[in-house]
């Protein structure tokens, strides 16, 4: 395997096309995305009562209604748990290209809003001051969810990473347009930045403890059996929530599993790409092996070029 065929297999970009195709192969899928347009077009024809909602409209009625309305079903079919009206509307709003984030985020959430009405998810909450819940009414099986969500943060890369020159640039061989700074879009700027240090990092090539690996098995560092506000969501959400949280650990296992034999297969070298957040820190990038991550995950990486320290004797006597 070479890096572009690395990138090709657990690229997120990939499983959303494959999300897609699913749902427009789906009579069910295709109708409410036809459905969903027409009543976002209704809703745009709609006078507003103040400036900011008609500004909010036009926006929209200027966009491919289609796209986005396929954009919300793909995000309600990948989702891997619960989550509320509040989380899926500042997701989708940050996308919407307003330069001030309320008024994308409440855009976002009149979509969502309207777009119930095609059935394919519900609005749900327990209380008259409680979240509105997003719960979906079509689902993917096992075997689809499993593709669906091959996708990943991206592994370590097994090739060189390439030369960073801009706050565009990636590392990587076939992804771009990221914003090599931390938050996305909303952070994002085009001031200079550290791109040697950035270039230095990226280029130091990293192992894994296989022996700490085969000999200690991760642990979570959270509770499986509980999640939090539970009180503030039904039983059965919350049944739900407890068991997507462990069979998404159990996932989380796999998948680190699989890239550790990836890694060492492909000779147990790799790079980590690094990147600034606004105020110029500097972070790895990584969710299954990362030198910045919990104990486990620092415990099991190492350089992978190493040299013997010889200490001078008496170096460490605090009577001289």
């Amino acid at each position: 395997m070479d890096q572009e065929q690395l990138e090709e297999i657990f690229s997120e970009k990939k499983a959303r096309e494959y999300v897609h195709n699913l749902l427009l192969s789906n009579d069910i899928g295709m109708d409410s995305v036809v459905y969903g347009v027409e009543l976002l077009a209704a809703w745009c024809d709609i006078p507003a009562t103040y400036d900011t909602k008609t500004e909010r409209k036009n926006t929209l009625k200027n966009m491919d209604l289609g796209k986005v309305v396929e954009r919300v079903f793909i995000d309600m079919l990948m989702l891997r748990q619960p989550t509320t009206l509040a989380n899926m509307a500042t997701t989708l709003g940050i996308s919407l290209g307003f330069q001030e984030a309320k008024q994308g985020i409440t855009l976002a959430g009149e979509i969502i809003a309207i777009l119930q009405n095609t059935g394919f998810y519900e609005l749900v909450r327990t209380s008259k001051y409680s979240s509105y819940w997003v719960l979906p009414n079509m689902q993917l099986n096992d075997e689809e969810y499993a593709i669906a969500h091959r996708g990943m943060y991206m592994p370590p890369m097994i090739g060189k990473p390439k030369y960073l020159k801009h706050n565009r640039s990636t590392p990587y061989h076939t992804l771009k347009g990221d914003s090599l700074i931390l938050g996305g879009q909303i952070n994002h700027h085009d001031y200079e930045i550290s791109y040697d240090v950035l270039n230095k990092q990226n280029s130091i090539k990293l192992s894994l403890n296989i022996d700490f690996i085969d000999e200690i098995e991760e642990e979570a560092t959270f509770s499986l059996d509980e999640v939090s506000n539970m009180d503030k969501r039904p039983t059965v959400v919350n049944q739900d929530l407890i068991r997507l949280k462990r069979q998404n650990w159990y996932i989380h296992l796999e998948q680190c599993d699989q890239l550790y034999r990836l890694m060492y297969e492909e000779g147990n070298v790799f790079y980590i790409p690094n990147k600034p957040d606004k105020r110029g820190r500097i972070y790895s990038q990584g969710h299954h092996i990362n030198p910045m991550g919990n104990s486990y995950k620092k415990a099991s990486v190492e350089l992978h070029h190493k040299e013997t320290v010889h200490i001078p004797e008496g170096f460490f006597n605090v009577n001289q």
